[in-house]
């Protein structure tokens, strides 16, 4: 379960389901464990530029975001 959102436009994307910058099959897209500066996130890929960035704590999502972090 997400607790936290980062920023509006990531909370806005959660509870609308829906964007027009992003394709719609991004939420089927590969989980990857971070490292070095974002050591302990994780990230979905939405496309070659955007990720959903996140922390696990307990089973739930904290901190989403949506960032370009290259």
């Amino acid at each position: 379960m997400i607790k936290t959102f980062a920023d509006k436009r990531t909370r806005n994307l959660y509870k609308n389901g829906k964007s027009k910058r992003f394709p719609p099959d991004m939420w089927e897209r590969a989980l990857r464990k971070l490292e070095r500066d974002r050591m302990g996130q994780h990230s979905i890929s939405i496309n070659d530029q955007w990720r959903i960035c996140f922390r696990f704590k307990n089973g739930d999502a904290y901190d989403v975001e949506i960032t370009d972090y290259h």
